[in-house]
């Protein structure tokens, strides 16, 4: 006697359900959902996978595009890789995390709507953007709004935008690099990284409300602009940025000194200043420069905390310390500056790169030697030769006994 295969409880039996009987009059049934309108049809399957939402695209020619203008997408990893997986337990791979990435970035080259959030990204701790391309300032906002536990973020190389605004409650890491606007707003309260390269924008509309900042660096990671010119011709874009900031690089690129004087509160066009709790300060800066020395002076003044400073020397054609800007002879500008105890309290390691052994930058390391009491480490590293200067700071008296002095030449790039 065979026995009759059990109905689950659980699970509805739909087709049962269905009216067995064919409509009286032959009549069809209405299709009610050809009756509605696109946007609600949009809305309907912006709460389904991306898996779904494509496949919408195969029900008839109404549908084969409707997808692409969809406002709301769900990347969420392990829906889209591994739902058809015979795992037992939902394991992401490498191979998993390259199909991932295939998917989106095939699915946003075919969309052509308005991207309003990015939603179940809790789990994402890094997101970096290069060579993107976007027409509204609010995307990116738009994007780290709902990256609820998002650490560091990069943007790279992107345009298409004249402002950017970052705020990001979870944000700890921040890089901006290659950028070419008119604005740039960051109102990140816990942000302790900041990576700022290659900016061109006005230096007053750099706004930076961030005084939990732990490293701050404006040393350039390419190196000169003219490298960039090397990189694969399969990046046209990146190129045709490179030579647009390349063009405008002498005339609007930020400077450090910019970026000091305007993130502190030294000209009052900002209440905070983002450098006073720094652990790691990393800049490119002309120690031979009036304005850029007392910058620099400025901020040390405020840097209490300051355990490392890294300094890479650019000597431009323009470097002036004059007598007569000052109100006493330039060999005792640091001498004057009054910077606190606390900072040379703080301080252990120090490298000037570039060193020249031109007289502001041998007065500014003899100042860090005679004061810094707690250096443990100062790297004075040369162009091509190790110049007579600075082998005549080995010879100076330290204040810190357990001070090392390391000399070095750079190595030359084949």
């Amino acid at each position: 006697m065979s026995k009759k295969p059990r109905n689950n409880p659980k699970v509805p039996d739909l087709i049962s359900n269905l009216p067995s009987k064919k409509p009286r009059n032959n009549r069809k049934v209405p299709d009610l959902i050809s009756n509605l309108s696109d946007h609600i049809l949009l809305f309907i399957i912006s709460h389904l996978s991306i898996k779904e939402i494509v496949r919408t695209s195969i029900l008839s020619k109404r549908w084969t595009h409707l997808w692409k203008n969809v406002s709301h997408f769900d990347f969420e990893l392990t829906r889209m890789v591994n739902a058809d997986s015979s795992r037992k337990k939902k394991v992401v791979t490498k191979n998993d995390v390259m199909k991932y990435a295939q998917i989106v970035n095939k699915t946003l080259e075919q969309h052509k709507g308005d991207l309003i959030t990015f939603e179940s990204c809790k789990k994402l701790k890094i997101l970096k953007l290069d060579n993107i391309f976007m027409e509204e300032e609010s995307i990116i906002n738009g994007i780290l709004k709902f990256c609820f536990g998002l650490e560091k973020f990069s943007l790279i190389n992107s345009h298409g935008f004249n402002s950017i605004k970052i705020e990001n409650k979870s944000l700890k890491s921040l890089e901006l690099i290659w950028l070419d606007v008119k604005e740039i707003e960051v109102n990140v309260e816990e942000l302790q990284n900041l990576v700022i390269d290659s900016i061109v924008c006005p230096p007053k509309s750099l706004r930076i409300y961030s005084q939990n900042l732990r490293s701050f660096c404006s040393i350039p990671k390419f190196g000169s602009p003219k490298s960039l010119t090397t990189y694969p011709q399969n990046r046209p874009t990146l190129l045709l940025i490179c030579e647009l900031l390349i063009d405008k690089k002498s005339r609007d690129t930020l400077k450090t000194q910019d970026i000091l004087e305007n993130c502190s509160d030294l000209f009052e066009s900002q209440s905070i200043n983002i450098f006073q709790n720094l652990l790691t300060l990393s800049i490119d800066l002309d120690l031979n420069n009036i304005r850029e020395a007392l910058a620099l002076s400025y901020v040390l003044k405020t840097c209490n905390h300051l355990n490392t400073l890294n300094i890479t020397i650019q000597i431009k054609k323009t470097s002036t310390f004059d007598d007569c800007a000052l109100l006493f002879p330039k060999s005792m500008f640091w001498e004057t500056r009054e910077i606190d105890y606390e900072f040379f309290e703080k301080l252990k390691f120090v490298t000037l790169k570039g060193f020249s052994g031109k007289e502001q930058e041998v007065l500014f390391a003899k100042y860090l030697i005679s004061r810094a009491y707690m250096m443990e480490k100062m790297y004075v590293i040369c162009d091509s030769t190790i110049v007579k200067e600075a082998k005549d700071l080995l010879s100076l008296s330290k204040a810190s006994r357990d001070l090392s002095i390391v000399l070095k030449k750079e190595r030359k790039k084949e």
